[in-house]
């Protein structure tokens, strides 16, 4: 009985080991279609397949573990990467993405760690190597975790991976079908946090069959759509797909993952109103736990969206009211020009932001101060004190404005009658400047403003009527007659450019934005400046029957 034992026990085991080790070498050599590899072992006999089947001994499994719980145990980046840089030969892809997860909660928890790779960065490129090395074995989430994981280390540090890395990642994502909805989230989100463009990946994982919607979490969801409007891979029909699942989680959604989900519909113009709908009403009833940059985002995507909801505007501007002093420049330029966008008026909010913006107006870049300006010009919200001070300091910095937003500046400036000689006077050398950067819509407003506020700067309207000769064919009907009126009401003589306006305007007589009030301004003018143009005055004469028949 004792040898039987001994003979069940040593034997067998041993001759099974065997055939498992020469199964794949005979079936290799006389099947040559035969692919043990990707499951293709239709042709090997049941009893084989079972035989087949990959058999981990147990102490593999206590190795990997154990090299897991080393890795684990290290106490800090340079611990870890020295056990990788030791142990490259023996580790599995695994165990790679899980030294990158480590690395990660190092830093993440003490800022000190990450300090050490941004003062030697080239302590990872063993581990970066590696990385390559063994990319092409990654599963799915191995691959997922290791690109999120240093995606994370380069959004909070200077810290930059070349392309190699990324590069391996994304074929060796691109070679699987089998991924969980995590992964993916993760996966893109990485891709996208980095700034690197990898378009045949996104439209990979975004197809229906790859990505199942139904099993992301709203955070997910989140994640998703972001990656696509930040990298502007829009997908139609994923983001009708997510609008759907967004819904029916919409009472899941944190305040950081609601707003960054309607940023993105609303930054890749996706129209979805019963989503916006849907979030609106989670908002309301969770808008206390908002802070101030999730208030203004998510009010500037609805303005963006052009989808109104006065419910939620009225309450963002209670809120609002309370946080004020939390709102930086851009939170408070976003927040007026949603409101602005949407023509909702609240007064008490608006008066409060002005004396919020001149206490911060240092902190104001320019495109803010130009879209915080135009905000209260376009509503209708008149505030002598913050014109006053913006122009006082706008003017030392006109020259980081660009070309439009010079033109907005003094547009607002001019829409609410506020006067500002030296501010005006001063943007005039910046506008000559950069004239030849200005839109067709951008000179005509700039120079309607300084006709409406009656500041003549001769300099300023020659070297416009040059750029605009340029650039004639580009103008619209009703930018044609603004320019024409500002010339005429600043009794600015320029034939040149009247003769070469005329040429345009016969050109575009007939269209139907050239409507009567812009006809009625352009004649205005050249019978003004005494400026001669019979045959369109016979044009113009002509089309004013018509318009009044």
């Amino acid at each position: 009985m004792q040898n039987s034992a001994s003979y069940d026990g040593g034997f067998i085991p041993s001759i099974l080991r065997f055939l498992l080790i020469l199964l794949p070498i005979v079936t290799k050599a006389f099947s040559p279609s035969l692919s043990l590899r990707h499951g293709t072992i239709n042709r090997v006999p049941p009893f084989l397949q079972v035989l087949a089947t990959p058999i981990i001994p147990d102490s593999a499994i206590r190795r990997h573990d154990e090299i897991q719980q080393q890795i684990e145990n290290c106490d800090s980046i340079e611990a870890i990467l020295n056990l990788c840089d030791r142990s490259k030969h023996i580790l599995r892809p695994s165990h790679v993405s899980f030294c990158w997860n480590q690395l990660s909660r190092k830093w993440y928890n003490d800022y000190k760690e990450l300090q050490k790779i941004e003062e030697n960065p080239d302590i990872l490129k063993p581990l970066i190597s590696l990385t390559i090395a063994k990319s092409h074995k990654m599963g799915s989430r191995s691959v997922a975790i290791t690109s999120h994981r240093m995606a994370m280390i380069s959004s909070k540090s200077n810290v930059c991976f070349d392309s190699e890395i990324w590069n391996s990642l994304e074929r060796r994502a691109l070679e699987m079908e089998n991924f969980d909805c995590k992964d993916i989230s993760n996966m893109l989100w990485a891709y996208a946090r980095i700034g690197y463009k990898a378009p045949a990946l996104f439209n990979h994982l975004a197809k229906r069959d790859i990505l199942h919607i139904e099993g992301l979490n709203a955070q997910g969801i989140s994640n998703i759509v972001w990656s696509f409007a930040e990298t502007r891979e829009a997908s139609r029909p994923l983001f009708n797909d997510v609008s759907v699942e967004a819904i029916k989680k919409i009472d899941q959604f944190t305040s950081q993952a609601m707003c960054s989900m309607l940023w993105s519909y609303a930054k890749v113009g996706h129209a979805s109103p019963m989503l916006f709908d849907a979030a609106a009403g989670e908002v309301i009833k969770k808008i206390q736990t908002y802070k101030a940059p999730q208030i203004s985002s998510t009010l500037w995507a609805y303005a963006k969206s052009h989808h109104g909801s006065s419910p939620l505007f009225d309450a963002a501007a209670r809120e609002v009211l309370k946080k004020l002093p939390t709102f930086q420049a851009q939170h408070i330029s976003n927040t007026v020009w949603a409101y602005a966008k949407m023509d909702h008026r609240s007064p008490e909010l608006f008066d409060a932001i002005a004396d919020e913006a001149i206490k911060k107006l240092d902190r104001f870049h320019s495109q803010a101060i130009s879209n915080t300006l135009w905000s209260y010009a376009t509503i209708g919200h008149y505030s002598p004190e913050l014109f006053d001070t913006v122009a006082s300091v706008a003017t030392k910095n006109l020259g980081t404005f660009n070309s439009q937003a010079l033109s907005n500046t003094l547009l607002s400036y001019a829409t609410v009658g506020h006067a500002s000689p030296e501010l005006f006077g001063a943007a005039a050398d910046e506008v000559m400047k950069k004239l030849n950067k200005f839109t067709s819509q951008a000179i005509s407003n700039t120079l309607w403003s300084y006709a409406k506020i009656g500041y003549h700067s001769s300099e300023l309207h020659d070297a416009s009527a040059a750029e605009v000769i340029k650039k004639l064919s580009t103008f619209k009907p009703q930018e044609i007659s603004s320019t024409l009126w500002s010339y005429a009401k600043l009794e600015h003589a320029s034939p040149k450019l009247f003769d070469a306006a005329a040429g345009e305007v016969i050109k575009k007589m007939d269209s139907p934005t050239f409507n009567s009030q812009a006809i009625s301004n352009t004649l205005w003018s050249y019978a003004t400046l005494a400026q001669p143009s019979p045959k369109m005055f016979d044009l113009a004469a002509y089309e004013a029957v018509k318009k009044l028949g």
